[in-house]
């Protein structure tokens, strides 16, 4: 319905060869089989495409050139190409958004977290030994098995994508205190790209639950 509408400007750091082929052929991730064998360890909010957005901690645009520049510089020197940063506008119903900073949706995740700590576990076992998995950090396993949650019991209106404040290590230092806002589109229909051409340097689910 349109007053459900949501639209979010977003911002992805990457590489400008990365960002060439995302501009011709779109965003592409893998969904995460946690049911398989060696598979990869998923980002801190599950399987997806990550953005910065605007927020208290500052502009969506300055978060991505931050992450960009501190985590893919070292790809573009390989590529022999420089850090492109692309905006994106997010559309999507304000329902199909999982927004884990909402207060009661935080409380249904720590429930629901606690009670299926074991199988976060036998996921943990099956996972690619690679660094995705020695950076010990399995948040992501748990997001994964919370929205499979929410989709099987409302499987005509699935997450869209997931909203949550977030610690990125920008600069070597460790802290205990978010530092920036994060969009993981899980549906890249949502994604809607600005300015192809040109380079550049509330929440419903708990319902269901």
């Amino acid at each position: 319905m349109l007053g459900n509408a949501l639209s979010i400007s977003a911002w992805h750091g990457t590489t400008q060869e990365n960002a060439g082929e995302i501009k011709k052929n779109g965003f592409k991730w893998n969904a995460v089989d946690l049911r398989g064998s060696n598979f990869r360890n998923p980002n801190d909010l599950g399987g997806g495409v990550y953005f910065y957005i605007d927020s208290v901690y500052g502009k969506g645009r300055d978060l991505a050139y931050k992450y960009a520049y501190q985590y893919r510089d070292d790809v573009a020197k390989k590529q022999r190409c420089s850090i492109e940063i692309i905006e994106a506008e997010i559309s999507m119903e304000n329902d199909r958004l999982l927004d884990l900073d909402d207060i009661e949706t935080k409380l249904l995740y720590t429930e629901f977290s606690k009670k299926h700590e074991i199988e976060r576990q036998r996921a943990i076992y099956r996972l690619k030994n690679d660094g995705a998995k020695r950076r010990k950090n399995y948040d992501g396993i748990m997001v994964e098995l919370f929205i499979q949650h929410i989709n099987k019991q409302n499987p005509s209106g699935s997450v869209q994508a997931v909203q949550k404040e977030t610690f990125t290590n920008f600069d070597g230092c460790i802290s205990n205190f978010d530092n920036g806002v994060e969009l993981c589109v899980r549906d890249t229909s949502c994604i809607n790209l600005k300015d192809k051409g040109r380079v550049s340097d509330g929440n419903e689910f708990k319902k269901f639950l």
